[in-house]
């Protein structure tokens, strides 16, 4: 991934994490060619200057004072997340592309058949680009492991295509023949992981390493072999 940025908009952590890092000193003088998945900016008025900078279905992350007025409807971007804190506003808008093809795949614990259809839909995706995108479906099932085997199936050969609906709302199944405008979003979002609560709400679950504490001491390695101290409980891992 490359990430273009201000030089003072980047952290130590996000240093050592393995991505690209093109610092700027003035974002306007980023070069179209040089296509980026994620810019960071912090003027609004720059979304039109970076976007012949991205890559297709590129991010542009905004960040802003608290309170900061920020229209929502921007030519040639959708807002795809919002995150509040007592500080700063974060807006993630993403480029704006034609809704993609798609299969959809609903999984479920009581069967399994759904598992050769996984598989077919990945593997087509894996040789063809224009293979439809692979929306598993799981409704009103929370024990399902859908957000888990999603993360493991994106790093897998056409694991590109894989997209996620994890439903825990009342409402029922969704229907794709018929879209109702929260699918609508979902689809045009194009997002990996999307998640709609008991009340409804539309949302995402995220993946966080586990937070070290001071009393372990912690050693960088590449290759290690870790274990549960108390079976059962994922924060003993050691």
């Amino acid at each position: 991934m490359t990430l273009k940025t201000e030089a003072h908009l980047v952290d130590e952590p996000t240093l050592k994490s393995g991505i690209k890092i093109v610092t700027k000193d003035k974002i306007e003088k980023l070069v179209p060619e040089q296509g980026a998945h994620l810019i960071v900016i912090d003027e609004p008025t720059l979304l039109p200057t970076v976007e012949p900078s991205l890559k297709d279905n590129g991010f542009v992350l905004l960040q802003s004072p608290a309170g900061t007025s920020i229209p929502i409807e921007i030519p040639s971007f959708r807002l795809v997340a919002l995150k509040l804190s007592k500080e700063t506003q974060f807006h993630l808008y993403r480029k704006t592309l034609p809704t993609p093809a798609r299969t959809v795949v609903t999984v479920t614990n009581t069967t399994f058949d759904w598992i050769e259809d996984v598989k077919a839909a990945m593997t087509l995706a894996s040789t063809s680009p224009d293979a439809p995108k692979i929306f598993l479906v799981s409704t009103d099932e929370p024990q399902t492991g859908l957000l888990g085997l999603v993360n493991c199936l994106k790093q897998e050969p056409g694991g590109h295509a894989i997209r996620s609906i994890f439903n825990l709302s009342k409402k029922g199944c969704i229907d794709f023949s018929k879209p109702t405008p929260e699918l609508q979003r979902i689809l045009s979002n194009d997002m990996l992981s999307n998640v709609i609560d008991e009340t409804g709400r539309l949302g995402t679950f995220r993946h966080f390493p586990l937070v070290e504490t001071e009393s372990v001491p912690t050693v960088e390695v590449e290759h290690a072999y870790i274990n549960a101290l108390t079976r059962g409980d994922l924060s003993s891992l050691r």
